[in-house]
Parts: structure tokens; sequence; C-alpha cells
């Protein structure tokens, strides 16, 4: 006959063995649920409608549309779809979507608002960034400075000295001059209302109004006109590059 010991040995034996095959039954059934559960795909509608930014031009919105249109067509999945317009159109700020039901699918798409725009063919962000007059609205297009860029654009980037020197700019002189930018050590502010009346800075030295009524004042004293007897132009030029001093030549 077995021992009393040999047959409690055999009841816990047979109770690890019943809580190791519960143990492997409940975590077979979990497995089988989170595979299950992550195979399932949402579905989204097959419809898309759009909000655009109102800056954006009408052919940049539709070349936007195009693109969105054909992918949500392979892959009807917008938030993965939503990385890829990011990537693809730099210049947007902000890409959101709605789901209305099994309705249509809708992007909310916002740019970044550009600062001014360079030789009347790009357009620049506070991150430097260029991209082309094209893609915005002309109304919007109307409320910017444009200004010449001389310098070679570098991964269609300006200096961004060039981005600083702007955003530091008074209102005031960009829309009474017109701004050349020949490189951050040579800058040209000539006066709109009088175009014998320059400035020369560099991105260290920002213009203020008043920089250009000491020039007025000194062409005024000094009897410079738009033009002598023989009847050449004479244009004053303030040299504003130096600390605490002020050199002024004329052509």
């Amino acid at each position: 006959f077995p021992s009393h010991d040999n047959q409690v040995g055999a009841e816990l034996g047979m109770k690890l063995i019943k809580i190791i095959f519960i143990g492997i039954c409940i975590l077979g059934a979990y497995y089988i649920f989170s595979r299950s559960r992550n195979s399932v795909q949402k579905i989204y509608p097959s419809a898309c409608k759009y909000a655009f930014d109102s800056l954006f031009s009408k052919e940049f919105k539709k070349s936007i549309q195009t693109y969105i249109d054909d992918a949500y067509a392979k892959n009807p999945d917008p938030e993965k779809l939503v990385k890829t317009i990011a990537q693809q159109f730099p210049a947007l700020q902000q890409i959101t979507f709605n789901v209305y039901e099994q309705d249509y699918t809708k992007f909310i798409i916002q740019g970044y608002k550009p600062l001014l725009i360079i030789n009347n063919q790009l357009v620049v962000l506070a991150n430097g960034k260029t991209f082309p007059i094209l893609w915005y609205h002309k109304k919007f297009l109307r409320e910017l400075t444009n200004v010449s860029y001389e310098p070679e654009l570098k991964k269609d980037k300006v200096d961004k000295r060039f981005v600083k020197f702007f955003m530091g700019c008074p209102q005031e002189i960009l829309h009474t001059c017109s701004i050349v930018w020949k490189s951050h050590e040579d800058i040209v502010v000539r006066s709109k209302q009088d175009d014998y009346l320059v400035l020369r800075t560099n991105a260290s030295h920002i213009p203020e109004l008043q920089d250009l009524e000491i020039c007025k004042n000194m062409k005024e004293k000094m009897g410079m006109q738009r033009g002598n007897k023989k009847g050449k132009i004479r244009t004053m030029i303030c040299d504003i590059r130096f600390s605490r001093q002020l050199v002024v030549s004329s052509e």
C-alpha cells in the first residue's frame, strides 16, 4: 500500500499540473485575443472632403487634393496618410482629419504664414525656408514686402541672419523703403519717396525711420538736389554700419 506521504505528494503534483495547465490556457487565450484585435482594421469612408487655409492658391490646393485623393484610394487610412502629406508638402504646418460616420473623411489643412517675398519669386518662412510664390493666393501676397536677395540659396533656405533682420525691422521701413540684401554685411535701404536717399547697413544694424530723417536733413543742408547743373543725378548715401558714427557719400 502507498504511504500517506506518497499520497500527499501525488495530490500536490496533480494540483501543480492543473495550475500550469490553466496558466497555459489563459496565456494562449490572451495571445489569440490580442492577435485578432490587432488584425482588425478600422474601415474609413471612401470619400474625402477638404478645408484649406485661405492663404494658398487654387493651383496649390488642387495639387494637394490630387495627392491625397490618389493616396487615399490606394490605402484609406488617414492616420498614416497625414504623415506622408507633411513630408510631401513641407509648407504645411498642420494636417488633421475628421471622420463623419460612413459618409466622408474631411482633411483640415493649415500652412505656415510667410514673412515676406524675395525676388518676386519665392516666399520666406520664419524658419528661413523658401517656397514658390505660385503656391500662395495673390490677395495674401499683396500684404507682404518684396525684397531683392542676391546671395545663392542653400538647400532652398535664406541666410538665417536675413530672417532675424527682417523680423526686427520696423514696419514703417518695410512699407516706405525698397531693400536689397547683397550680403549680411551689405544691405541697401532706399526710400520710396526719394529714390536718391539711401541707407547702407548690415544685419547687425537694423535701420530706423530716424536714420532716414537724419540723412534727409543732411542732404538738404548740403544743398544736394536731384540733379546738378550738368543734369547728373546725385544720390545721398548714409552708411550706418559703424558704431556711433555716420559715413556720408554721394553718387
